[in-house]
């Protein structure tokens, strides 16, 4: 399930960049922020 949510994230962040509908300051970083608070829950 963890999986799945992830890869999600991953797709649609590469759809967005290449859309180039992202601006930087603020949507990139907020991806990337929650991105890595999932990836970083300890086991």
């Amino acid at each position: 399930m963890t999986i799945s949510v992830l890869d999600d994230r991953s797709d649609k962040l590469i759809e967005l960049l290449e859309n180039k509908r992202l601006s930087f300051d603020k949507d990139i970083s907020w991806i990337i922020e929650s991105y890595f608070e999932i990836n970083t829950i300890p086991i």
